[in-house]
């Protein structure tokens, strides 16, 4: 190795090493519960309500069945999600 270089495994030891400092000032200076309750703010329901409604709007064009997305365009709409493209649903005549 010439001088001045640094090896991987320097480099590996020093990520875990500081990584590990950062845990220790986290949880002595109580911020590890500041951490927790910033997490469960974050709301996964709408993360995954994003992906339900794409999936219902993808879905519903390739199928150019406008029903499937149909049941969730309420929920979708509220959430600022909009199916554009989407063929309107054939009337029944019943």
């Amino acid at each position: 190795m010439k001088k001045g270089q640094i090896s991987i495994q320097t480099i590996v030891v020093m990520i875990v090493a500081l990584t590990v400092l950062v845990a220790l000032i986290l949880f002595f200076t109580g911020k590890f519960a500041d951490l927790g309750s910033d997490i469960d703010a974050v709301q996964p329901d709408s993360l995954a309500t994003t992906a339900e409604c794409k999936l219902a709007c993808d879905l519903a064009k390739s199928t150019n069945d406008p029903n499937l997305w149909n049941a969730k365009s309420e929920e979708c709409t509220d959430k600022g999600y909009d199916c554009e493209g989407l063929p309107a649903p054939a009337e029944s005549s019943g």
